[in-house]
């Protein structure tokens, strides 16, 4: 991830852009803390708010766990999320673990930790400009909310941080 992540910024800044988009719509997860020590400070320096570059996160319905989280980090670092509401919850138990139980030999998955990533008790992240996915969208190759989002207005043209 961390390669990835030089890439990414390596290329980012030499071809100035006008926004950043990640798509979270199919991701299921992992480990948040990847994303947060790899990518969020990078993001966080060149996009979101007040920078010049404009910055969105896709969520949907298959946006679990760690995902879930990192789209609740990529709103505090000021990006507009697009998409449908995410599949997990964003407070909740986590950390799985299994053990075999010794009479029956049954195997028993369990949670070790509760967490909190969001104020409200809600059932999923929502997202500050709703796009659902639809039949006839589908069906005709569309996405709403890539749509949605390069039809955004431009603040300012971009310059990358070597050209500030």
């Amino acid at each position: 991830m961390k390669r990835f992540a030089d890439q990414l910024f390596s290329e980012f800044d030499r071809k100035p852009v006008a926004r950043f988009v990640i798509d979270l719509r199919q991701n299921a997860g992992g480990d948040f803390l990847r994303f947060r020590l790899t990518m969020l400070g990078g993001i966080r320096e060149r996009a979101g708010s007040g920078k010049p570059v404009a910055l969105y996160a896709i969520t949907g319905r298959r946006t679990f766990s760690a995902a879930m989280v990192n789209a609740i980090d990529l709103r505090k670092a000021g990006a507009t999320l697009v998409g449908e509401p995410t599949g997990g919850r964003p407070n909740g138990y986590s950390e799985n673990e299994s053990l075999v139980l010794p009479n029956s030999r049954l195997a028993v998955g369990y949670s070790t930790m509760h967490y909190r990533f969001a104020d409200d008790a809600d059932d999923a992240v929502k997202p500050d400009h709703p796009a659902p996915i639809t039949w006839p969208d589908y069906a005709a190759g569309r996405d709403a909310a890539l749509e949605w989002i390069l039809a955004q207005p431009v603040a300012a043209p971009a310059t990358s941080p070597a050209q500030r």
